[in-house]
């Protein structure tokens, strides 16, 4: 069974570059970063991001980079959409997953 894990980040966010932020010695996104990279259960890892500092980062935590486009940047899309267009591109590169997983807290606690 094939399973891939999906971060998504925005960039134009109300606290600037909030996900490439330092916490604790590591940027925000590393965390989930390296939750999924712990996973054994995930195949493939993704980064979906209008921001390229947010893809560069999550590029060094072996995550795929996807480059959102810019109608998908904004403050009142839903991420269903980010979702829906990262799948897009999934399926034109890659093999579709059985499983596409959008949040690791669960994965964190196994």
């Amino acid at each position: 069974m094939k399973t891939y894990v999906l971060l998504t980040g925005r960039g134009n966010n109300t606290l600037k570059d909030k996900n490439v932020l330092e916490c604790l010695g590591h940027p925000v996104l590393y965390y989930p970063a390296n939750a999924a990279r712990h996973t054994n259960t995930i195949e493939k890892m993704f980064c979906s991001s209008d921001d390229i500092k947010i893809l560069y980062e999550a590029k060094i935590y072996d995550h795929i980079p996807i480059k959102r486009p810019l109608e998908l940047a904004s403050p009142t899309i839903q991420p269903v959409d980010c979702i829906i267009h990262a799948l897009g591109v999934i399926k034109q590169e890659y093999e579709m997953p059985d499983i596409l997983g959008t949040d690791l807290r669960q994965e964190m606690v196994n």
